[in-house]
Formats: structure tokens, sequence, C-alpha cells
């Protein structure tokens, strides 16, 4: 990264620059919200700008993206980046409005998950998503238990991430003592496609009894993101491309998954 705009960015975050309320990380890119625009990136840059929000006390900030192509070989961002924020999740008076974390096409594994899975208690996440990683059976089931006491989260998403039937099926036995989640992705985790679509229902009338819980307090939930293999909203059931415009990061993926496409 150019240093010059590195430096800004680091004083933006020291100094609690309004203007500053979300940072999208893409393969070795960082897209300038305020200019839109992307500047090249290598791993240090990134990881020293997470530090940068580690010590910073920094409240404008609300979202964190970190995105890649799920289907290359070789990924640039994974554990490294996801052991730094989770001891930015950790640091109660880093990031306090955080809001939104993304890892979506990724190489985050199990030791990655675990970290984050060990700092949510510390901040009132709403959207937690790990679509297209290799979180394997373990990742799951931490992140599972981290579900559990986090009344907050609204959205989470662990799609493709090469999970087992049998632990697919401990996870929702331990997210179903959740009652806030209203949209909850799992598919195309699966080879075994009545094994997965069994699955699917169960996290479809999961997010139906929750959806129902909560029609006093919050009967609007949004926008529709309902895939038929897994990924479900609790207020619709429509089968159709996902399409989520939170925190600037769009992403859309088509009912088979082939393609991920990121636009910030």
């Amino acid at each position: 990264m150019d240093p010059r705009k590195k430096q800004q960015l680091l004083d933006k975050i020291n100094t609690n620059d309004s203007t500053i309320t979300s940072i999208s990380f893409y393969d070795n890119m960082i897209y300038n919200h305020a200019k839109d625009e992307f500047d090249y990136v290598e791993k240090k840059d990134r990881l020293d700008i997470i530090d940068a929000l580690i010590k910073a006390k920094n409240t404008q900030i609300v979202a964190l993206a970190f995105a890649g192509n799920a289907f290359a070989e070789n990924k640039e961002i994974g554990d490294d980046e996801a052991i730094q924020i989770a001891k930015l999740l950790k640091q109660k008076d880093a990031l306090p409005n955080l809001q939104r974390l993304r890892f979506i096409g990724c190489n985050v594994s199990a030791s990655g998950a675990k970290a984050i899975a060990e700092g949510l208690k510390e901040k009132n996440l709403k959207s937690l998503d790990f679509a297209f990683n290799n979180l394997q059976d373990q990742g799951a089931q931490a992140l599972a238990q981290a579900l559990v006491t986090h009344p907050t989260i609204t959205f989470f998403d662990i799609c493709s991430n090469n999970i087992s039937e049998n632990a697919l099926k401990e996870f929702l036995k331990t997210v179903e003592k959740n009652s806030t989640l209203t949209t909850l992705g799992v598919g195309h985790n699966l080879q075994d496609e009545n094994a997965q679509a069994a699955l699917n229902n169960q996290v479809k009338v999961l997010m139906n009894r929750n959806a129902l819980a909560a029609q006093n307090s919050a009967p609007n939930f949004g926008t529709v993101r309902t895939i038929s293999d897994g990924f479900v909203n609790s207020n619709s059931g429509n089968t159709s491309v996902a399409l989520n415009n939170e925190s600037g990061l769009q992403t859309r993926r088509d009912t088979k998954f082939r393609n991920l496409k990121v636009t910030i």
C-alpha cells in the first residue's frame, strides 16, 4: 500500500474520523469507500491496519469485511487476519460499535474460527459471515457455542465450509438455543443432496420459530436473503438469489453457488 495513503488511513482510525465507518479488504486490495477506489495492500499492511484498530478507541467503525475469491487455490486472507481480529474483539474499547464482521471466500480454518468465537462475548455484533471458508467441524461447533451466549446476532452464515453431516446436526442442536437468529446459512457443506435438503428444512423451521417469537418486538426482518439450498431468512418462503447490501458490501451468490462476486 502506498505509505502516504496508509498513514492517512491510520490517522483517520486513530482520530476517530467520522468519514470512516467501514473497512473492506478484497484479496490483496483495500476499498476506499470515500473515494470509491481500490488500493493494493500486502499482508503486512492488512495486519498493521488491524493492529491500529486494536489500539485506537474508534467508535465510528461499524463494519469490517474480508473477502476473497472463494475458488482460488491460493487465498490472500486467512487465519492470520482472523486471529488478529479476535484480539480486537477481546478488547472492550476497540471498535465498541462494531456490528458486522465478514470473512467471505477466505481461507479461515478451525483455528481462526475458534479465536473469533472466544472474542464474540465482548462485542454486540449483529451479523457474522463465514461463507466459503474451511471451518470444518471444530470451527463450526466453536462458533455454535459462541452463538448460544451472543443474543444480538441475527445473521449468521457458514455455507460451504467442509462441515460434515454429524457436525451440522450438532451445530443445529446447539444453535436452536439461540432465539434471536433470523437468517442462517448452512448450505453447500454436504455432497449428499438429500441430507443437505433435510438440514435446510431444519434451518427453515428454526428460523420460522425465531421469527414468530420476535414479531412483537421486531416485525421487520429487513432484506430477504433466501436460497433454496440452506440460506434461509425467517420472513420469506421464496427461493431466490440472495442480495445483501449491509455495510456497503454487496454479496451476490447464485442459487448453485457457482460464483461468488463481491463488489463494495
